[in-house]
């Protein structure tokens, strides 16, 4: 596999970036320009660029963080994302009374639409637009039937968090599996700190996922999992787990073509990665990563 490092199309999306986190804040005219400059200033002063996009990504916005003096600039909208995807998920679970455990791995995919980093603003999420969404989505590629069989003989899972929104769905997800397979001991990584819209220790421990397993950090502070700047503790985690999901682009970013039993449950989000990785883009995936070296 190779691995996805910093393109061309990257440089454009980092650029975007910036804009979005200077429009959620609302800076002023006056100040967005001084801002804009001096986080274009900083890019271009970044040395190395043969590195995973996410490793820039948060460069990138640790600069930004400290620039505008705000070190969680999405709060909110972590908040409102989780809100609505509560009321998304109740919703469907009150519709739908014969859900399987293969039907909430597709709506942890469909979460993965709710990503700022990439995606849209959050006026674009319409309630009864993500409802039909979930409700009647499908996977490009389903490696779910592996899966299951595996977690007949799992003894350990670790399952590394996203986005918020998402998030929601994560936790019903191994909610389900807390309780139907009871045999495994399940760990969940989220990011040591605030990154974009990305669940935090904190924002975890808030959305009660200590109540269907261990949370622990990933000991990294970007948008993915880089494995030489991860903790001690994930790193035991990883290495010991016999089961990995990882979720969203950033974590396949960054594990894509580790030598693990990783199940990648994301959307492909932008053409550098398509290109890269050989899915189509838009391709919503829940795969085993071993089976497409």
């Amino acid at each position: 596999m190779e691995k996805i490092l910093v393109g061309y199309d990257c440089l454009k999306c980092f650029v975007s970036q910036i804009d979005k986190v200077l429009l959620n804040l609302d800076v002023n005219g006056t100040d967005k320009k001084r801002f804009f400059l001096s986080a274009l200033n900083f890019l271009s002063k970044i040395e190395d660029f043969n590195c995973s996009p996410p490793e820039i990504a948060r460069q990138l916005y640790a600069y930004l963080y400290k620039l505008l003096g705000n070190n969680n600039p999405f709060e909110s909208i972590k908040k409102d994302t989780n809100k609505l995807a509560e009321k998304v998920l109740n919703e469907i679970i009150s519709k739908n009374k014969n859900l399987t455990l293969e039907d909430f791995v597709k709506f942890t995919v469909a979460g993965n639409v709710i990503d700022f980093g990439v995606g849209s603003v959050k006026s674009d999420y319409n309630f009864k637009q993500l409802v039909e969404t979930l409700c009647n989505f499908s996977l490009e590629i389903n490696d779910y039937k592996i899966f299951e069989k595996q977690l007949n003989n799992c003894k350990k899972m670790l399952y590394i968090l996203d986005n918020s929104g998402e998030a929601v769905f994560d936790k019903h997800l191994l909610d389900i599996i807390n309780k139907n397979y009871n045999h495994i001991e399940i760990f969940i990584a989220a990011r040591n700190e605030n990154i974009i819209n990305d669940i935090s220790v904190s924002d975890a421990y808030d959305l009660g996922f200590d109540k269907v397993g261990n949370i622990i950090s990933t000991g990294y502070n970007g948008p993915g999992v880089l494995m030489e700047k991860a903790s001690e503790v994930f790193l035991k985690t990883f290495n010991s787990a016999e089961i990995i999901i990882s979720k969203g682009q950033g974590n396949f970013e960054t594990l894509w073509g580790v030598d693990k039993n990783i199940f990648y449950a994301l959307k492909i989000k932008c053409k550098h990665v398509a290109d890269i990785s050989g899915f189509k883009l838009n391709s919503h995936l829940f795969i085993v990563g071993k089976n497409y070296d």
